[in-house]
């Protein structure tokens, strides 16, 4: 993930980035549907499986060939369940339940490359007309549900950092308003970027954990952001 992109979804005005496919068709597969319809499927399941995946593309570098070849066979061992699965056409439910293995296996790969999966998971969801993963595509990648409030969001980090990082978060909830960046520098170390008033610290080389200091509505807003794990949001 680019730099500019972290810091877009840190002050996202409602903090509810979500991602979704783009197809408009039947939400809730399952039940009776016309045998053309599984047919379609699979077909465009198995178009799907044989395209190469984790190719160059864009910004984009697959870390190796090997990993390439790795991270395009967990893809396909997961279009290849539900293919399992046409007999009838599978509900919206099972469908994101088959993903959770392969989300499972990318948790500890680096963010350009979780990123190229949910391309390919969006592509199944438009495949089976989902048009909504319900959250558990925002909450694997970004740490955070949209439906929960702040409040929620900050209970759930809470119970998700580390014995280190609830003892950073001690210190930033120490932090006032009146000296803010005094503080988060004396805290932080120069800001690893800053740009119309807000300031970001990078937390660990792949730019996963980043801790922000800025303003929403007039007020002045600590939020960090672990991707994938928890996002967590103080005002001043």
């Amino acid at each position: 993930m680019s730099r500019r992109l972290l810091v877009a979804i840190l002050f996202s005005t409602a903090l509810n980035f979500c991602l979704v496919a783009g197809a408009v068709s039947n939400e809730t597969p399952g039940g009776s549907v016309p045998m053309s319809v599984v047919s379609d499927t699979r077909q465009a399941l198995e178009r799907f499986l044989a395209l190469p995946k984790f190719r160059e593309e864009g910004l984009y570098r697959p870390p190796s060939e090997a990993a390439r070849l790795e991270y395009e066979a967990r893809v396909n061992a997961l279009a290849n369940r539900l293919l399992a699965r046409l007999s009838a056409l599978p509900s919206k439910a099972e469908v994101l339940d088959e993903f959770k293995p392969t989300l499972k296996e990318f948790e500890n790969t680096d963010s350009e490359d979780r990123d190229q999966l949910l391309q390919y998971i969006e592509n199944i969801m438009d495949i089976f007309g989902i048009q909504s993963s319900d959250s558990l595509l925002n909450k694997w990648r970004y740490g955070f549900d949209p439906n929960q409030t702040q409040e929620e969001q900050n209970a759930d980090a809470l119970a998700q950092m580390t014995a280190s990082e609830r003892a950073l978060l001690v210190k930033l909830e120490s932090v006032q308003k009146e000296t803010a960046l005094a503080a988060m520098i004396q805290l932080l170390g120069s800001p690893s970027m800053s740009s119309a008033g807000m300031h970001t610290w990078f937390l660990d080389k792949d730019h996963s954990s980043a801790v922000s200091l800025g303003s929403r509505s007039g007020a002045q807003i600590i939020i960090w952001l672990c991707t994938g794990r928890f996002s967590y949001a103080r005002k001043l």
